[in-house]
């Protein structure tokens, strides 16, 4: 088994990773995101 940490922009990113590879994903949304009425950072 390996672990490769991989940062930065996922737009770039998931076009070097093959497909069916990846058996899980951490994800961060970006600040100052709405979802469902809730808001997840008021500072900016």
């Amino acid at each position: 088994m390996t672990a490769d940490i991989l940062v930065g922009d996922c737009r770039e990113l998931l076009r070097t990773i093959d497909d069916n590879s990846v058996d899980s994903s951490v994800t961060d949304p970006p600040y100052e995101l709405g979802f469902m009425g809730k808001t997840w950072d008021s500072t900016g």
